[in-house]
């Protein structure tokens, strides 16, 4: 079976790389193979979170329902609306052929992998957290990169475990103050090679803030059906980024 995870890391924002660009000056090793490695670009959001999460949801989860497909939403507290009301077509209560996972924290939220998807059933996972954007607000500037530098590292044990388990992950953010979030597509399908419209020839650097815009957030949910093998409905917002 062919998984796919949208993993969403709310406030993964990008910006001018300057000394107050806080995921510029964190070590980020993993993040930087991401780039390096596999699809990247910038898709440009709203700055207000509610109607980054309307765009996002797009209908994506009534259509998978529609269709039969098994589906799980994981989520910290934060995360609630997002994961269930604006994915379920502003309603709270879930389809047919999805469950619910609430955790108690971010941290316990990122650890679920490794117990909870060898034996997952599901076809489309989403897995939305407030890290970083709920860590690093109000915080000085030396905890707003080591908050960066240490989701690097559990972002990095996640997605092995995702990866391993034969899963397709594509990582976004729902948000951001300067109106662009990065986009990344991982599997061993997709090493080396590039979104459609995406930057090919060089590596790119530690400064995402040189990426091409791509599209919007309402292209995700496109791409997800694409990458399930799905056909997009004629009144769904967005493109396929593939």
């Amino acid at each position: 079976m062919q998984r796919v995870i949208l993993f969403i890391l709310d406030g993964l924002a990008v910006a001018p790389s300057h000394e107050t660009n806080y995921l510029y000056a964190a070590a980020t090793p993993y993040f930087d193979y991401i780039a390096q490695t596999y699809p990247m670009g910038l898709l440009s959001v709203p700055s207000r979170a509610d109607e980054g999460h309307e765009l996002l949801g797009n209908g994506l989860s009534g259509v998978l329902a529609t269709l039969g497909k098994r589906q799980e939403k994981w989520f910290d507290p934060v995360q609630l609306p997002l994961a269930t009301y604006f994915f379920n077509g502003k309603q709270h209560e879930s389809y047919t052929g999805e469950t619910w996972r609430a955790f108690p924290s971010t941290i316990k939220l990122l650890q679920a992998p490794a117990a909870a998807l060898p034996k997952c059933e599901a076809e489309f996972v989403l897995l939305s957290c407030a890290w970083p954007g709920e860590f690093i607000r109000g915080s000085t500037a030396k905890e707003a990169v080591f908050m960066f530098e240490k989701l690097d590292r559990v972002v990095h044990t996640s997605i092995d475990i995702m990866l391993a388990c034969g899963s397709t992950v594509l990582i976004t953010s729902s948000y951001a103050d300067l109106g662009k979030v990065p986009v990344m597509l991982l599997s061993k399908e997709f090493e080396g090679k590039h979104f459609k419209g995406g930057r090919e020839g060089a590596p790119i650097t530690h400064d995402w803030h040189s990426l091409p815009v791509l599209g919007t957030l309402s292209d995700i949910a496109p791409t997800i059906l694409k990458l399930m093998g799905l056909e997009k409905p004629r009144d769904m917002q967005g493109n396929t980024l593939l």
